[in-house]
């Protein structure tokens, strides 16, 4: 710890507890690199279409896309990944992992303009790291974020998250989170 005079008064610097923790993977700055956004069904698959750096649109919805948004997270505004998902399909988002790629944070909540509806069906999400389940539980219609962490297998290549509902009316979800080289 130094001290220095300035003014009248005097500077105290000391050495921080708190070290930078490295994102290797940010979900709403990263979503234009997934490796793939699409929606299956019983063995089919219907690739979303990549618009933009921001944004996969996965039909000719508006609505039906996977992509950068605004929500409010227990009250604060953040940057969000839009994910809605449709009865009876699973939409699956996977991304490449970075190397040393250690600590899963995920956050979701229904956006605002769903609180509105009177469809209670959770949404289900279940991550894996390379096909083995590393987190899953449904996601209750509330107005709070629901916070998960989740240590991430060493070597693993990629990660997947799949969401799913019973009923798709006004299912507006979004996740964000992200990927640390910390234990």
């Amino acid at each position: 710890m130094d001290t220095f005079k300035a003014g009248s008064g005097q500077v105290i610097m000391a050495d921080t507890i708190f070290k930078t923790v490295r994102k290797t993977l940010v979900f709403s700055r990263d979503i234009g690199k997934a490796k793939r956004v699409a929606f299956s069904d019983s063995g089919k698959s219907e690739e979303c279409r990549k618009v933009s750096e921001k944004k996969w649109q996965c039909s000719d919805e508006n609505w039906n896309y996977v992509g950068l948004t605004t929500a409010s997270f227990n009250g604060e505004s953040r940057q969000a990944v839009w994910a809605h998902p449709l009865s009876g399909k699973t939409l699956e988002i996977t991304f490449e992992l970075p190397e040393n790629s250690r600590t899963l944070h995920f956050n979701s909540v229904f956006a605002e303009s769903a609180y509105h509806s009177k469809n209670r069906a959770p949404v289900n999400v279940e991550i894996l790291a390379d096909g083995e389940t590393l987190l899953k539980y449904a996601n209750p219609f509330t107005f709070r974020v629901t916070e998960k962490t989740a240590k991430i297998p060493e070597n693993t290549k990629e990660i997947t998250i799949k969401l799913t509902t019973s009923d798709d009316r006004q299912r507006h979800f979004v996740f964000n989170g992200y990927i640390t080289d910390e234990l």
